[in-house]
Order: structure tokens, then C-alpha cells, then sequence
């Protein structure tokens, strides 16, 4: 639904969210950008060539370590990002008016708690939290 909706911007919901984490972050370590997003180094490089094609992104070297590539927001990119949100706010209020306020929060809830649970962020198991061993 998201991709349907956002395809007059030009972007998938994925490039869609890549631009809007460096709307917060503006220049960023891939790797970091990787962890924030919970996506692989290789799944990210795929996402973030066609923005860099369509210069609404750009690489750039770390001058205290050469190993490390910065990914930086650019102004197009912004502006693509811009441009896209309204289409996203459809798709996110389409979504919220097919499951409900309470269902769209949990939901919201239990996918925080699988990616926390999937990069290892220490949470207790049932039977941790019943006194089981």
C-alpha cells in the first residue's frame, strides 16, 4: 500500500524512509545509518545508489577515518523528502483508519519490540519475567 501510494514521488518506502533518517541526522556513517534504520550494509547500498543517482544523496569521506563513508542529505534531497511526505501521511492515515488508533499503537508496539528483540536489546522472556529459569 505504502509503495502504491508513494510512486507519484518517485520513491519506495524504503528510499522514503533512508531520506527521512538523514532528515534527522543530515550526515550520518553508513554503518550507523544502517543500524538506525535495522538494515544491512548491502540492503542499504542498494536503497541509498538510486538516491545518489538522483543526487538526494551523497558519500563523503570521514577526514578523521578514511575507512568510514559519511552519507549526507542533500537540498534536492530534502526537497524530495518534502514532497513525498504528503503521500506518506496518506498511506500512514489509510493504515491507521483500516486497524483503529488502539491496534495502529499496538502494532507500533509490538514491531519496537521485535526490532529490539532482533539487535539483541536485552528484554525479559516470558518465562524470565514469571521467575522461570
Amino acid at each position: 500500500m505504502y509503495e502504491k501510494i508513494l510512486e507519484p514521488s518517485g520513491m519506495t518506502i524504503t528510499q522514503f524512509s533512508v531520506l527521512a533518517a538523514l532528515y534527522y541526522a543530515r550526515s550520518i556513517p553508513m554503518k550507523k545509518l544502517a543500524q538506525r534504520l535495522v538494515m544491512d550494509r548491502t540492503t542499504l547500498t542498494r536503497t541509498l545508489s538510486p538516491l545518489e543517482q538522483r543526487k538526494l544523496v551523497m558519500f563523503e569521506d570521514d577526514p578523521k577515518d578514511l575507512r568510514t563513508r559519511k552519507v549526507n542529505l542533500t537540498v534536492e534531497g530534502l526537497e524530495a523528502l518534502v514532497s513525498a511526505l504528503p503521500y506518506w501521511k496518506q498511506a500512514q492515515e489509510k493504515m491507521i483508519a483500516g486497524l483503529s488508533e488502539d491496534l495502529w499503537r499496538q502494532l507500533r508496539s509490538m514491531l519496537q519490540l521485535s526490532v529490539d528483540v532482533a539487535t539483541a536489546k536485552s528484554h525479559p522472556t516470558s518465562t524470565e519475567s514469571s521467575g522461570e529459569k
